[in-house]
């Protein structure tokens, strides 16, 4: 029986879920939810039960920032059009 592993969330990074690219902006250990923005700029919490149960689906993945992303939450910067 395989075992698959679970993606922790890292801030910075971007994944896909439910045809969904988003990008974690901080993760709360405390509340236990991780903020999101999706592509689109719409922020969501997910919590983290949440993000587990997508995890075990199969349905979260690690993805590329979309081409043009306008922010990025690792460096604090957003670009100019």
């Amino acid at each position: 029986m395989s075992r698959l592993l679970c993606i922790d969330p890292i801030v910075g990074d971007w994944y896909a879920s439910h045809g969904q690219l988003f990008e974690v902006v901080a993760v709360d250990d405390d509340e236990r939810v991780i903020e999101v923005q999706h592509a689109d700029g719409n922020l969501e919490e997910i919590e983290q039960e949440d993000w587990l149960a997508r995890c075990r689906a199969g349905s979260l993945n690690q993805a590329e920032p979309p081409a043009g992303a306008r922010w990025h939450a690792a460096h604090g910067n957003q670009d100019t059009v």
